[in-house]
């Protein structure tokens, strides 16, 4: 849906992929920083509110936040 082979790959691998537009640079190192420790530099924080707006920050959380409740999930083998 838009991504290259390239980045695909880099995130299979767990790297950062390179090459990223900014509004995806910034998405990724925000998400990143939320499910490393939960509460992103203010840096990160605006760059990726510069990049997405509010309500595409509000949208990146819940869907971290989904997809770590979908993680809990399906590694506890319920």
């Amino acid at each position: 849906v838009g991504l290259t082979q390239s980045v695909l790959d880099a995130l299979t691998a767990g790297r950062r992929p390179e090459g990223l537009a900014e509004d995806e640079a910034a998405l990724y190192d925000f998400c990143r920083a939320i499910h490393a420790g939960g509460h992103p530099a203010h840096a990160v924080h605006e760059r990726a509110t510069r990049a997405l707006g509010e309500q595409g920050v509000i949208d990146a959380i819940g869907i971290c936040g989904y997809y770590a409740l979908l993680a809990m999930v399906l590694n506890s083998g319920a």
